[in-house]
């Protein structure tokens, strides 16, 4: 499960070996009121059939004013 809309990344925990993701943040936006706003994780799954075999969370950063992410 995967949460949106707070613009800041949350904390995430597992169920029963799934991730609960809350928010991954941004990954772009282009309003840059705080720092934290500026931080985003994107989540890759990795499935066979129905089964997750892996889950990861990537880091970004916007830079500058651009709006744009850079990988962390």
């Amino acid at each position: 499960m995967v949460g949106s809309h707070p613009h800041v990344i949350q904390p995430f925990e597992t169920y029963a070996g799934r991730p609960i993701v809350h928010s991954l943040g941004n990954f772009v936006f282009d309003e840059m009121l705080s720092d934290d706003v500026r931080r985003g994780e994107v989540l890759t799954l990795t499935v066979q059939g129905k089964q997750l075999i892996d889950w990861k969370l990537r880091q970004s950063y916007i830079v500058g004013n651009s709006g744009q992410p850079r990988w962390v």
